[in-house]
C-alpha cells in the first residue's frame, strides 16, 4: 500500500512517460501526486570566466538560463495536473530553488514513492552524470525509485534481477509490498553458475513471491550481469527491471553494483530500484 507519489518535473523528454506511469499508479491505488520542481539557481548561475566588461551580458545568460528552465517546468506541470485532474487523482506541487539532492531529500519524509527520469533528471541535464545521480539519492534514503524511460508501455513483464544479496532481497521485497503492477508477470534470475547453491537461491525468491499471491518463472544464467540483463530481458519481453543498488560498490567497481551503473545507462525500460 502507499499513498503519495513524489514525482520531479523538469520538462525533459521522459515527462510524459512520467506523467503516464504516474497518473496511472496513483488511479489504481488511490494516491496522491506531488511533481516537485527544482531549480538550482547557483548551479546555473556557473557560466565560466566572465571578460573584463562582460559582467551585464553573464548576468543576461544566467537570468536567461534559469527564466528558460522555469518555463518549461511551469509547462510540464501544467500538463501533469491536467492529467491528474481528468482522473481525479490529488494533485500539488512543490517549488524549490536549491541542491537538488538536498530538496528531494527533504521533500522525500513524507512520500512512498519517487518517480524520475532514468536519464533525464530535474532540470534538463543540468545535473551532471543522472545515473549516478539516482543511485546517490537511493543511498540518502530517496528509494524506492521508479526510473522511467522516455517511452510509456503497459508493464505486463516484470523482470527481478537476484543474485542473493541484501540489497536485491530488498528490492524485490519492496516491489511485492507495493503490488504497483498485480496483475504482471515475475520473472526472477539469478546471473551466476548453475550451482545447486544459486539455484535454491532463486527458487528460495520465487517460493517469497509466492506468498503474495504471485507465481515467477525463474532461470539461473551463467553470463555477464551486464550482458546477461537486456538479452534476458528481451527473451522474456520484460517490460520492467527490479534492481537492488548500492552506491559504494558501484563507485568501488564491485562488480554488481557496477554493473546496475551501466544497465541505468542503457536500458530500453523503466528500472524499480531500492537499496
Amino acid at each position: 500500500m502507499f499513498r503519495r507519489i513524489l514525482v520531479g518535473v523538469a520538462g525533459t523528454p521522459a515527462t510524459e512517460a512520467k506523467i503516464a506511469y504516474t497518473v496511472e499508479l496513483a488511479a489504481r491505488h488511490g494516491a496522491a501526486v506531488s511533481a516537485m520542481s527544482v531549480v538550482d539557481v547557483e548551479r546555473l548561475a556557473k557560466v565560466g570566466p566572465v571578460p573584463i566588461g562582460g559582467a551585464h551580458y553573464a548576468k543576461q545568460m544566467r537570468d536567461d538560463r534559469v527564466a528558460k528552465i522555469r518555463q518549461t517546468a511551469q509547462g510540464a506541470l501544467e500538463r501533469f495536473e491536467a492529467a491528474c485532474a481528468d482522473a481525479g487523482v490529488p494533485f500539488s506541487v512543490i517549488r524549490a530553488e536549491k541542491d537538488p539532492f538536498d530538496a528531494l531529500a527533504d521533500a522525500w519524509r513524507y512520500h512512498d514513492l519517487c518517480v524520475l527520469g532514468l536519464r533525464g533528471w530535474f532540470h534538463n541535464g543540468v545535473v551532471a552524470e543522472p545515473e549516478n545521480a539516482l543511485l546517490r539519492l537511493v543511498d540518502r534514503g530517496v528509494r524506492p525509485i521508479l526510473a522511467i524511460t522516455e517511452g510509456h508501455r503497459p508493464i505486463d513483464v516484470t523482470m527481478i534481477a537476484y543474485d542473493g544479496t541484501a540489497e536485491s532481497a530488498k528490492a524485490m521485497k519492496r516491489f511485492m509490498q507495493l503490488n504497483l503492477w498485480p496483475d504482471c508477470r515475475l520473472h526472477i534470475v539469478y546471473f551466476g553458475s548453475g550451482s545447486a547453491e544459486n539455484h535454491r537461491a532463486v527458487d528460495s525468491a520465487a517460493d517469497y513471491v509466492r506468498t503474495y499471491g504471485a507465481e515467477a518463472t525463474t532461470a539461473v544464467i551463467d553470463a555477464p550481469v551486464l550482458e546477461g540483463i537486456p538479452a534476458e530481458a528481451d527473451k522474456v519481453g520484460a517490460d520492467l527491471l527490479v534492481l537492488g543498488t548500492h552506491y559504494r560498490k558501484a563507485m568501488l567497481g564491485k562488480k554488481f553494483g557496477a554493473t546496475i551503473v551501466a544497465t541505468l545507462k542503457t536500458s530500453e525500460r523503466p528500472v524499480f530500484m531500492t537499496h
